[in-house]
Parts: structure tokens; sequence; C-alpha cells
């Protein structure tokens, strides 16, 4: 309350109340006008939801069910805050275009953020080491696909399938067509829209937040403190994330029950007030999974054998020290870019 200048009336029910509040004053003074330009209908709200997941994790295959005491975690700092000040997102609104193989590759050669929903013939893991399954079987089977025809699944991921359909980005599909092949492809829809960074005022919050966080951290008299602040960093993502309507759900007379709500009123009123794009979501965790698996390359590049384990943020590897230096020379050169970084109680600059 004395950093807000509030009273008790003003307490925000959840921690990120305050850092919600910066955020929307951040993106506000970029451009009201802007964000509200960039809302897209409904339709594609559904569409973006049927192509958002989450971070990546995979176990070698040669791993499994193995008990190993020499495995080393080799981890990225603050993922998802760096792919938010570093990378580029959808910055207008969707539209549609022509549902073309060529066309999907022209969008990506001009540098344009493509959402398409794509269906394979015959799809099937490349026969390497190299190779990881990329394609979650769940989301094949979002409301209104066609299910997917023989699928082969391991740990919850396609290893194969006679047909499947399944919503992309391009930075999907970047991954896809380097995990697998297939006999056939067909494109059922695909918007693109313009590609750009996010608002500069957003990008500081997220860039005060990291350095007070990596100032904090290690000092066993402001642990509270620190344990705050990395909350408020990492809910930046939950806000992007955040559904933009919902049905409630009630416990009445005994038994819980969803509430029918009219959608395409509860969205026009969400996107009256919205001050992020909910694009911008499915995109900063296709950036953390890519940026995860330039991790798992830098491995298997040295040696395929040392992979043990990969979870959103971290490779897990045996034996080897990973060469990570292209990765971090390219990471350290994007934070010294934009002031990203920050020097720790230990001495240590972290980018």
């Amino acid at each position: 309350m004395k950093q807000s200048g509030k009273n008790l009336y003003y307490l925000p029910l959840t921690a990120i109340g305050f850092v919600r509040k910066r955020c929307r004053d951040a993106v506000y003074m970029w451009c009201k006008g802007g964000i509200r330009d960039m809302q897209n209908p409904l339709y594609v709200y559904d569409r973006l939801r049927q192509a958002n997941r989450g971070g990546d994790n995979y176990l070698s295959d040669d791993r499994r069910e193995q008990l190993m005491g020499d495995v080393e975690s080799w981890d990225r700092s603050s993922s998802y805050p760096d792919v938010i000040v570093h990378c580029k997102f959808p910055m207008t609104r969707f539209r549609e275009e022509e549902p073309t193989i060529d066309n999907f590759k022209f969008l990506v050669e001009h540098g344009k953020a493509v959402l398409a929903k794509v269906a394979f013939y015959k799809i099937r893991q490349k026969q390497s080491k190299e190779s990881l399954r990329y394609i979650p079987y769940l989301k094949c089977t979002e409301k209104g696909f066609k299910r997917p025809v023989k699928p082969v699944i391991e740990e919850g991921r396609i290893e194969s399938a006679e047909y499947l359909e399944i919503a992309v980005t391009d930075i999907d599909m970047e991954l896809i067509y380097k995990y697998y092949e297939w006999d056939g492809m067909d494109i059922e829809w695909m918007m693109s829209a313009r590609y750009g960074y996010l608002p500069q005022l957003l990008i500081d919050e997220i860039i005060r937040l990291y350095k007070m966080k990596t100032e904090l951290k290690g000092d066993p008299a402001r642990t509270s403190e620190y344990s705050y602040i990395k909350t408020l960093l990492n809910s930046i993502y939950g806000m992007m994330s955040q559904r933009v309507i919902y049905s409630p759900v009630i416990f009445d007379q005994g038994e819980w029950k969803i509430v029918e709500i009219n959608r395409e009123e509860e969205y026009a009123k969400a996107i009256e007030s919205a001050y992020l794009n909910y694009a911008w979501s499915v995109w900063v965790t296709a950036w953390g999974r890519y940026r995860l698996h330039e991790g798992i390359w830098a491995v298997m590049k040295q040696d395929p054998d040392a992979f043990v384990y990969a979870d959103t943020d971290s490779v897990k590897t045996r034996i080897i020290k990973p060469d990570f230096s292209e990765i971090n020379k390219k990471r350290i050169a994007d934070a010294k870019a934009s002031g990203a970084f920050a020097t720790g109680l230990d001495g240590i600059v972290h980018y």
C-alpha cells in the first residue's frame, strides 16, 4: 500500500494486481487505440486457442526407466520474459489468406506471423536420433477437428498417423518440418498478421522487474521480496494467456453447474477494455519452445547420446558439458541491446 499510495480499499485480491495496472498503463500510454485495433474477432480468438499450447518436455527414448546419477541441468534464464522482450509478435489484427502451401511459405519469407489449420496425410517422425516428437495428440483433438486416424502415440506425442489435423503458428511449422515427413499436406484455413516488437513501455516494465529480481537473488534478508518480484515477473505471461471469456461455474443446490453465456456479447465487452492481445500468449510459448529446441540441437550436435531430458526452459545431459557458446552469444547481444541485464550479489552480470 505504501508503494502504490492507495488505501486498503484498493488492495488487489491477487499478487499481480499492481503489475497488472502498470502493464495496462504502459500499453495505454503506447497507444490505447492501437491495442483495441489489433483485437481479433471471436472466431479468430477461438482459432488462437486451438493453436495455443504450453512448454515442451521430452525424454530421450534411450533413457526410459533408467536411474542416472550423472545428469546435469542447463537452464535458460527467465525464458518467457526473454522472448517477450526480444522476439517479434503479431502486432495487427489477423486477416484471412489463401490457404495454400506456397502462400504459407511466401508469407513466412516476407516476415508475417502465420496462423493456420493444417492436415497431414501419412505423417511420421523422421528416422534419426536428432528427431523429436513435437506434435501433441491432444492438440489434434480440438473441438471441430477430425480425429487422428491410426495415430501412434508415445508420451502424448504423435509418432505417426494416417491422418491428423492441427492448428499451428509459423514457428510450430518450422519445427514440424524439421522433425516429420509426410505424403501429403492440406491447409484448411490460414491467416496472417504483421510481426513487430511489443510496446516499448511494456518491455521496459519487464526489464525493470528482471533487474529487481536479479539484484535481490541470494540475499537471505530479502527472500520474501525476491519471491514476490519473481512472481510479478512471471505473471506477465499469465496475464497474456488469460482467457478473454469463460463460462462461470457455480455451486447450486448441491451441484456444480456451468453457466451458459452469450459468447459474442461477452467477448465484445471484454475486448473493449483489453490492454493485451491474446495472440501474444500463443507466440510467447511458441518462441519459448523454439528456444528450448535450440538448446537441444546444441547438445545433439556434440553428442546425440548425451541428451537425457528437456522441459520448458532446461536441458538435461550426461557426461558432456554442452557448448552453448553460439546461443549465449546471440542472447547476450540481444540483452545488451535492450538493456535486459543486471549484476547480481555474486558480482556476475546476468542476461
